[in-house]
């Protein structure tokens, strides 16, 4: 029995900040970040890579590239699993519709998904702020970077995308200026996930055990019904169309003239 005389003018510990009802101690995936921070740091250094040595050999070159669309699809993949580890994060009645496997499969919907990154991520940062205020955090959700990092990268792969389509002479004109831009915006995206790491700590101690935080507050994307299988596989078919439309692409593209 302890000594200790209590204050009877003490307020009662919040429940949520009792050790029996605590969250896990680190927001879910948080080392997820620093894989994907290593990743767009080696994506950059090889970009300036191809870009530096121009004179190098056509087998070095395509070795450098083999292990950059490597490096990029690692990082896309560590990417959509830190999205995953976010919305589990989140108390469950704080999704609403969001299942963490929903915010990931909906990127695989051809033309969809370049809405959907946008909207998921705000979100995603909309729901941490509103647990943040209703837990008396003062960390916020950078939801300002989430628009910029997601606008950059777009354009970035627009261009890209035109890029791909010019005359075999007339690609990979962009130079040094231009590697500093994507470089960029590679590492806009890490950004966005350390900084809203840091404010999904303090909701990861919450748990699931909610009740003195109110009724959950859902934007319209946590209110919209799942898809349904339907959905699942027109989207399966368009991503199959979209890839084979691509296939015949560039087998009917024409070579370059042969020497005579």
């Amino acid at each position: 029995m302890s000594m200790t005389p209590s204050n009877p003018y003490t307020p009662p510990a919040s429940p949520l900040a009792s050790p029996d009802h605590q969250g896990q101690r680190h927001a879910p995936g948080r080392v997820i970040t620093w894989f994907v921070v290593a990743a767009s740091a080696m994506e950059v250094l090889l970009d300036v890579l191809l870009v530096a040595s121009p004179s190098a050999s056509p087998a070095a070159r395509r070795g450098v590239n083999w292990f950059l669309s490597i490096v990029i699809d690692l990082r896309l993949i560590l990417i959509l699993a830190w999205v995953h580890a976010a919305w589990r994060g989140i108390p469950t009645p704080f999704r609403g519709t969001m299942s963490p496997w929903r915010a990931v499969l909906s990127y695989f919907i051809p033309i969809y998904n370049f809405y959907w990154g946008i909207a998921m991520n705000l979100a995603l940062c909309d729901t941490i702020n509103v647990l943040l205020k209703r837990i008396g955090s003062e960390r916020r959700a950078p939801r300002t970077l989430a628009i910029v990092a997601y606008a950059a990268w777009l354009a970035v792969s627009v261009g890209f995308i035109v890029d791909a389509t010019l005359p075999m002479n007339a690609r990979h004109l962009r130079g040094v200026t231009a590697i500093a831009v994507d470089g960029l915006v590679i590492l806009l995206w890490p950004a966005y996930m350390v900084l809203c790491d840091y404010a999904r700590e303090p909701v990861a101690r919450i748990g699931n055990d909610v009740d003195a935080l109110g009724p959950p507050t859902l934007g319209a994307l946590q209110r919209a019904p799942r898809p349904g299988v339907a959905t699942w596989i027109g989207a399966g078919l368009l991503l199959i169309l979209a890839i084979f439309g691509f296939a015949i692409w560039q087998v009917l593209q024409p070579g370059p003239p042969r020497p005579h």
